[in-house]
């Protein structure tokens, strides 16, 4: 009975809404069609936003990665204010604050390793401007780490050169020394044999390192895969989804204007 009774309610609220709606279908209208025309209007005096997008190809192997930086190390560095100020005076925009300038860019990740550079400007001269700079600044830096891996191998050439050239003069002393005869020809001849198996192995260590430092600088190839173009349409204000945020928003404020009437 009690739940009989308890139906019976809610179907009369359900009832007394829905008839409230009716009797005020016009004003309700009217406050929906208020709420999607402020919507458009707004949308039509945002200003554009233009998007250019540079694609670099960061060099991942299908098992390992062997890129100079990845894609995450590429977004925190440019996060730091010593580069946004390079960014900045390279853009004339010296006299913005660093927020300003840091919403003008930003990076995806896109497949494998492609990293997408987007030049975010109010016109499309603007965004390319912006994508072309930060694409070439990436360049750049990559361009100056790789030259500073290569000095590396140059000393661990040098380094294997040495080692060796040791290496020889220890064995021609251990040949020379073809008879023992005292305790103190025994203390060095131990001695130049145990500096020989070090020295061997420091050769076999250093020809490791310079074998994997050479099959990895081989692999780094960041580069240019797709340059940027010049945008045609702006990807800001999106008239579709503005409309739709009016026509929910619209909804909402009708419905909550013929709850407040009806209590």
């Amino acid at each position: 009975m009690i739940k009989q009774e308890n139906q019976r309610v809610r179907y009369n609220a359900a009832l007394a809404f829905f008839q409230s709606l009716i009797e005020k279908k016009r004003t309700i209208c009217i406050i929906f069609l208020i709420t999607i025309a402020i919507g458009t209007i707004i949308s039509v005096f945002r200003p554009k936003v233009y998007r250019a997008t540079s694609v670099l190809n960061l060099g991942y192997d299908k098992i390992h990665y062997w890129g100079i930086e990845d894609y995450l190390t590429i977004t925190k560095l440019f996060e730091q204010e010593y580069l946004l100020r390079q960014v900045a005076s390279k853009l004339n925009l010296s006299e913005n604050p660093i927020s300003i300038v840091k919403s003008k860019f930003r990076f995806r990740n896109l497949k494998s390793s492609l990293v997408a550079v987007d030049g975010l400007g109010k016109t499309p001269e603007e965004a390319l401007r912006i994508s072309e700079l930060l694409a070439s600044l990436i360049l750049e830096r990559h361009r100056y780490l790789l030259s500073a891996r290569e000095e590396n191998i140059k000393l661990f050439d040098q380094t294997v050169v040495v080692l060796e050239d040791e290496i020889q003069s220890l064995r021609l002393k251990i040949e020379n020394m073809k008879e023992v005869r005292t305790e103190t020809q025994a203390l060095l001849f131990g001695s130049l044999y145990k500096a020989l198996g070090n020295k061997e192995n420091r050769l076999q260590n250093y020809r490791s390192e310079v074998a994997k430092e050479k099959i990895e600088y081989n692999m780094l190839t960041t580069r240019l895969e797709i340059p940027a173009v010049l945008p045609v349409k702006p990807i800001k204000p999106n008239f579709k989804i503005n409309f739709l945020i009016s026509l929910i928003y619209g909804l909402f404020l009708s419905f909550a204007w013929v709850l407040i009437i009806k209590r």
